[in-house]
């Protein structure tokens, strides 16, 4: 068995890889993001956020459970950046009452967001199929979540979209 010599990185985890060296890619990318001109890219995103601001009404789209990620950029987009973001969240196939605490508080806390909840019998069979065909159960999620805020965004004639964390290069998998 394979760890990563830095974080404990399992080799079983998907996509994971080490270099010569024992580290996961996860570090690998961890350590890159150390020579990033933070400044620089603060400009650009100002520059880019300022072509999208609107008067009034919603300028950015940010999908957001309650949980740390979509949560702190659209906090960072309403307070450092003056943006109007509106929140869409998916809700997960099964929600923990944490969850949806998290989710509520966040709401609480100033924010606006659409919750889009599937048909609860239809969402249980899809996610049934796609676990014995596929072993994916959570795949139904997945998919609503990425097109459900595209869908909206698109209807809503808001052009900026801005996600929390990227996963699969942050925790190990292919980088983005």
């Amino acid at each position: 068995m394979q760890y990563c010599t830095n974080c404990l990185n399992p080799v079983t985890r998907p996509r994971i890889t080490f270099n010569e060296s024992g580290l996961c890619n996860a570090c690998v990318h961890f350590e890159n993001k150390k020579s990033i001109d933070w400044k620089k890219r603060d400009k650009l995103l100002k520059r880019i956020l300022k072509t999208y601001r609107k008067s009034k009404g919603f300028d950015v789209i940010v999908p957001c459970s309650g949980g740390k990620d979509g949560s702190y950029v659209a906090w960072r987009l309403k307070n450092d950046y003056k943006m109007h973001p509106l929140c869409v969240t998916f809700s997960p196939p099964i929600q923990t009452a944490l969850g949806r605490q998290n989710l509520e508080n966040f709401r609480n806390s100033g924010f606006d967001v659409i919750e889009i909840r599937p048909d609860p019998i239809k969402y249980k069979e899809l996610c049934k199929k796609l676990f014995i065909e596929q072993a994916r159960c959570k795949f139904p999620f997945v998919i609503g979540i990425g097109t459900a805020v595209s869908y909206l965004a698109d209807k809503l004639e808001i052009p900026l979209i801005i996600y929390g964390e990227e996963g699969e290069t942050e925790y190990g998998g292919v980088d983005t």
